[in-house]
């Protein structure tokens, strides 16, 4: 049986895009290039206004590693055919799902029951635990943890090597840095440190304990 690969357009040149062409090659798609309002080159197939022209046969995906970006490019594109792509070395579990869109990189780990929104990006080697909920527009990055009945809000980003305890939830849009641990729900803004406080908090008692 003869093997079509699928072509596919990247929206986005930068390292994201980088990534995610590597891993679209490994999983057997073709990759025609990029659209890209900054960069030129030779894979730069021209602005993301021109995404229309490709659309008859081509699908895509949105190489923007910024949620709010990814999203506010996803409204300005208006409705396209995106695929959903999965890395060959990554294991996502016949009973997840995922949405249009999204990117799991190498190594990541999606579990049973889980459900991964639109146009999300699962980095490499983070682990989304059995029955977690994203919302569209979700990144865990890098090592991160999310552990089971975990759930992120839209445009949640839970930096690299972060972890999120099981059951709890991250508001829409909440931020945990690289390396935080969520040990309770975390509200909207941004959290870092272990266990995982408000910015702001801790700013605040770094400039409190310096004037001392």
């Amino acid at each position: 049986m003869l093997f079509v690969k699928r072509r596919l357009i990247l929206v986005g040149a930068g390292g994201q895009g980088r990534a995610v062409a590597e891993a679209a090659r490994a999983a057997r798609f073709r990759v025609l290039g990029f659209l890209d309002d900054e960069k030129q080159g030779k894979y730069i197939l021209g602005s993301t206004a021109e995404a229309g022209r490709f659309a008859r046969w081509a699908g895509f995906l949105l190489c923007v590693g910024d949620n709010a970006g990814r999203r506010a490019l996803a409204k300005a594109l208006g409705p396209l055919c995106y695929e959903t792509l999965v890395h060959p070395t990554a294991w996502v579990s016949p009973a997840a799902a995922l949405g249009e869109g999204t990117v799991v990189l190498p190594f990541a780990f999606v579990g049973p029951g889980a459900a991964v929104g639109k146009h999300c990006i699962v980095n490499t080697a983070a682990v989304v635990e059995h029955d977690c909920a994203l919302g569209d527009f979700c990144h865990i990055g890098p090592h991160a943890t999310l552990a089971g009945g975990a759930a992120v809000g839209e445009g949640g980003f839970v930096g690299a090597a972060a972890c999120v305890k099981n059951g709890l939830r991250l508001a829409p849009w909440c931020t945990l840095g690289a390396g935080g641990a969520a040990v309770c729900d975390l509200g909207s803004g941004t959290y870092v440190g272990v266990p995982a406080k408000r910015l702001e908090e801790v700013c605040k008692a770094v400039h409190e304990r310096d004037l001392r």
